[in-house]
């Protein structure tokens, strides 16, 4: 029974790295036009002289 209980364990456990390792990846691979939107709506609103 301790057996199963450790290969469950170890399992869950490589399972989580792998899901955390893929949300990660797939953060960074959306990180560049969320930010470079960021950057397109800043500098828009800089360029706008009527929001004062």
């Amino acid at each position: 029974m301790a057996v199963l209980r450790n290969v469950i364990t170890g399992v869950g456990r490589r399972l989580v790295l792998v899901v955390l390792t893929l949300l990660v990846l797939a953060a960074l691979h959306e990180a560049p036009p969320m930010i470079m939107a960021s950057a397109a709506r800043g500098w828009f609103f800089l360029e706008r002289k009527d929001y004062v």
